[in-house]
């Protein structure tokens, strides 16, 4: 019949004396010498404050039959796989970019000769390297080599001669082209005058040929008083089948002479001395002539 509140004060010693003996077996289950082979049903809510130094069980010696997550790849295989996941689509997504390939070339093969027509070519003007004459031809008879190369073939005479001929353009063109010039002197022969290319091409010289420009002029008087002004009149007279130059009858120094004399054809007479030469200075008057050119 215990009481029913408790003492006031507790008693000083044990109602009954400890034992003499130890226990033969613990009070509660001896701890386990490996781990669970499955978690506790009742996890404790916080870890341990003290983990223990070592792990609770060794590494297993033997590696696992999978790995516990997917590898990842760093770069893509070099082959693909011998087992694909999917298979193939029946049909592609987008119809095919090209067509199936032609029996025949898209193309016709290169031809073994130039495209020219030989209707154009016959049209066309080359030079006629084989005869004596330097000049070009449109006859439609150009040598094989010329006919199968093409680059011979020129549009026009004036171009071909240009290009072929150039120091001998008059022979070429037969005066149907545009040399710079007409009259050129007549170095080769004994007479002080200038010949017209167009009546006595034959008889220029090769030198003057190659260089048109520089020894062809466009008239008589240019020629003489580039070529003969020491004989300019005499020139003028010879030249072109002109027996006389028009005179100007005004008055100019003979400084040989020492006298004033007219500008018209010593033919004429008088006080006609000839024509007056291109830097002849000309007067009005005798007078005024010798007070200017004879005044001592």
């Amino acid at each position: 019949n215990p009481s029913q509140t408790p003492s006031v004060g507790p008693i000083s010693s044990p109602t009954a004396p400890p034992s003499f003996s130890l226990s033969t077996s613990p009070t509660t289950p001896p701890p386990t010498t490996s781990p669970t082979t499955s978690p506790t049903s009742n996890p404790s809510k916080s870890p341990s404050v003290d983990p223990i130094s070592s792990p609770t069980a060794p590494p297993s010696v033997r590696l696992s039959t999978s790995p516990t997550t997917p590898p990842s790849t760093t770069s893509p295989t070099t082959s693909p796989t011998s087992n694909p996941s999917k298979s193939p689509s029946v049909s592609p997504t987008d119809p095919p970019t090209t067509t199936l390939p032609t029996n025949s070339p898209m193309t016709p093969p290169p031809t073994t000769s130039p495209t020219t027509s030989e209707t154009t070519l016959a049209k066309s003007w080359y030079p006629n390297l084989r005869g004596r004459h330097h000049t070009c031809l449109n006859d439609g008879n150009a040598p094989y080599y010329m006919r199968i190369s093409a680059t011979y073939y020129q549009s026009s005479l004036d171009a071909c001669c240009e290009r072929y001929f150039s120091w001998d353009i008059p022979t070429c063109t037969g005066g149907s082209g545009t040399p710079p010039g007409v009259f050129y002197p007549n170095y080769g022969g004994s007479e002080t005058k200038c010949l017209n290319r167009t009546e006595r091409v034959e008889t220029m010289p090769n030198y003057m040929r190659r260089n048109l420009e520089k020894w062809l002029e466009d008239d008589i008087e240019s020629c003489c008083g580039k070529y003969y002004k020491w004989a300019y009149s005499d020139c003028i007279s010879l030249s072109g089948n002109i027996p006389f130059a028009p005179a100007t009858r005004k008055w100019y120094a003979n400084q040989l002479a020492d006298i004033c004399q007219q500008d018209c054809p010593e033919e004429g007479g008088g006080s006609c001395g000839g024509f007056a030469k291109p830097w002849d200075a000309l007067y009005e008057t005798p007078t005024a002539c010798c007070a200017e050119e004879i005044s001592w």
